[in-house]
């Protein structure tokens, strides 16, 4: 079958509308997943204009899921790397736990350290166990090292413990009580 010019120009252009709506809706769909926390998460905040968190990290299964009141604090939600870091080091001491509900603010105190909280969800923490709090150092989509800060980190997972570590990571550091907060405001 010969087609004839006309047919192969309404073919043409039908297969670049095709084209359009196609690369527009896999480029909205990737947009969405690039703007967002993410990116809020990557370039933190200078300003004294206080970040708002819009939406809640991953919940426990069998919470109803509640849309969140917008909060203006410094948090930001904690990037799949950092949270990875601290599911390996609670996979370290209590194998079967899932962390979720992260929560990261950058301390003013030392130069790109993050305090992450989040809450660990396991056997006979089917409310969420802590939260603990880990110090993670280097950027939030590049971690290098985690450290636990508080009591629940220390308890709920095998990474160091931060107040013995070079820099002395304390619980009274910048960061650390509003990741707390943050993560309560959203339980």
């Amino acid at each position: 079958m010969t087609l004839k010019p006309w047919q192969l120009g309404c073919l043409g252009l039908a297969l670049v509308v095709a084209g359009l709506v196609f690369g527009c809706l896999v480029g909205g769909l990737l947009g969405s997943m690039v703007v967002g926390p993410r990116v809020q998460t990557a370039l933190g905040r200078t300003t004294k204009e206080p970040a708002v968190a819009t939406e809640a990290p991953s919940i426990a299964p069998g919470k109803p899921t509640v849309a969140p009141t917008p909060t203006p604090s410094r948090c930001v939600m904690a990037s799949a790397k950092q949270m990875a870091l601290v599911q390996a080091g609670v996979q370290g001491a209590a194998p079967g736990s899932v962390v979720r509900s992260g929560w990261a603010v950058r301390s003013n105190h030392f130069q790109n350290v993050w305090m992450v909280a989040a809450l660990v969800y396991g056997p006979g923490m089917e409310q969420g166990g802590g939260p603990g709090v880990w110090a993670i150092g280097g950027d939030p989509d590049n971690p290098v090292m985690a450290l636990s800060v508080n009591g629940s980190a220390k308890q709920l997972s095998n990474l160091p413990d931060a107040t013995q570590a070079v820099a002395q990571i304390s619980e009274s550091e910048d960061g650390v009580a509003e990741a707390l907060a943050c993560v309560e405001a959203f339980r």
